[in-house]
């Protein structure tokens, strides 16, 4: 037993010291990133994990999700030893892949699923499966995303200020600028966009990030799922504190009505529904309910008792 989980520790705290390795391609001797933290190999790592889960979420990719997500973990392992090389090193591909092959041999050495790993790193560089296929897109795409993300943040610096990146030495990205490039994430992109000429989910990802600030979208995302607490609910002042547009089924047919989560003088809650529907209810709630309530994507009428009343005020501002 002991034995094992020495191997566990040891596997895992090598593994994990990509967490302090930064991404090559964010450094100064390529864009040069001007932020206050630079994405690290292991963050990379969690962004193609996340992709792979969306799309299996959305889309039918009719592939084993499981080994396309192990596929990720692990992918990224060679650079425990050997770094984070790029396309623009100047390191020829085949010698890349033996000195990754090597690589990962040794950070795997004495697992017992050595093997079964291995060959799963095999499956992933040679990009032949459906599995491996999807892996390295999800790979690709992070990349892509999170160029377009420093774009939008002002952190890339501009085509004419880039005198010390590799990336510049290429022909090919001296042809794209020429052609018309005029940002960072435009090299990305059409440098990119081959890549999932067979698979449209990706591409129209890519032309989504295009047409988008993600900074903006981001706030947005965290607006909507920023749920409430007891700490934010105790600092709200006296009267409306929130309003949801729920969707509700009466005689047959869907509606939409809002009601409104209201605190009174002496710090007690109630619920009130607007006069849209001609009808209004009031039921005093915990602190803990209300904050349940606020965090509801659609009301339950089994969450309180409903009393429904005539008077119209309750529904308004408390005095």
């Amino acid at each position: 037993m002991k034995e094992r989980i020495e191997k566990v520790a040891k596997f895992y705290l090598l593994a994990t010291t990509l967490k302090y390795k930064i991404r090559s391609g964010w450094n100064e001797t390529h864009w040069n990133i001007s932020n206050a933290r630079i994405e690290s190999i292991a963050e990379h790592i969690y962004g193609t994990c996340i992709l792979a889960i969306g799309f299996d979420s959305e889309f039918n990719l009719e592939l084993d999700i499981n080994k396309v997500i192990k596929m990720l973990v692990l992918h990224e392992l060679e650079e425990i030893l050997i770094g984070d090389i790029t396309p623009f090193d100047n390191i020829p591909p085949k010698i890349k892949e033996r000195m990754g092959c090597e690589a990962v041999k040794r950070v795997l050495k004495g697992l017992i699923k050595e093997e079964e790993y291995c060959l799963l790193l095999q499956e992933f560089d040679k990009k032949e499966t459906k599995e491996a296929i999807f892996a390295f897109h999800c790979d690709k795409l992070d990349a892509d995303t999170w160029s377009k993300v420093y774009q939008d943040k002002g952190a890339h610096h501009s085509l004419d200020d880039q005198e010390n990146n590799v990336v510049f030495k290429s022909k090919k990205v001296q042809q794209m600028v020429a052609d018309g490039a005029k940002t960072p994430f435009d090299i990305w992109y059409e440098y990119d966009k081959n890549l999932y000429a067979d698979d449209e989910r990706f591409m129209a990802f890519l032309d989504y990030l295009k047409e988008i600030n993600t900074f903006e979208l981001l706030n947005k995302t965290i607006e909507e799922v920023n749920f409430m607490t007891l700490e934010k609910l105790r600092q709200k002042p006296n009267g409306i504190l929130a309003e949801r547009y729920i969707n509700s089924c009466y005689e047959e047919k869907e509606f939409k009505d809002y009601y409104w989560l209201v605190k009174d003088k002496d710090g007690k809650y109630y619920i009130g529904f607007s006069p849209d529907t001609g009808s209004y209810c009031a039921n005093y709630v915990s602190e803990e309910d209300m904050v349940d309530l606020l965090n509801d994507t659609t009301y339950s009428n089994n969450r309180a008792d409903l009393i429904y009343i005539s008077n119209p005020e309750l529904s308004c501002w408390m005095d």
